[in-house]
C-alpha cells in the first residue's frame, strides 16, 4: 500500500525529508505548499509533485492520506489544525504549535 502526502513547507527541513520520502516505495508526495512560490515549485519539481499555491488547495484534493507539516513552530499552528478538519494523518517535524 502507498501512502499519498501533501508537503507543508519547502524550506530546509522540508527539502530533507521530502528527498527520503521521495526514495520511498511505499510513500508518494502528491502535492507542496510554502508561502514562497519559487520554493514551492523548486521542491515540487524536484519530487513529481504538484506544486499548490496553499494549504486550503491541498486539502481540497482528495487524493492525501496524510501532510507532513514542515513549517516553523510560529506558523505551525492553523496548518495543524486544517489536517485535522480535514481528517488526514499527521506527521510534524515538532510540537503542533506554539501557545
Amino acid at each position: 500500500m502507498t501512502i499519498t502526502i501533501g508537503l507543508i513547507g519547502a524550506g530546509g527541513i522540508a527539502r530533507t525529508q521530502a528527498t527520503h520520502l521521495h526514495r520511498h516505495d511505499d510513500a508518494t508526495i502528491v502535492g507542496v505548499c510554502d508561502i514562497d512560490r519559487h520554493r514551492t515549485e523548486t521542491l515540487a519539481k524536484q519530487v513529481e509533485a504538484a506544486a499548490l499555491s496553499s494549504v486550503k488547495e491541498l486539502f481540497e484534493r482528495r487524493d492525501i492520506d496524510a501532510v507532513y507539516i514542515c513549517t516553523p513552530s510560529t506558523v505551525r499552528t492553523e496548518p495543524f489544525r486544517e489536517a485535522a478538519r480535514a481528517g488526514v494523518d499527521i506527521f510534524c517535524e515538532a510540537t503542533g504549535g506554539v501557545t
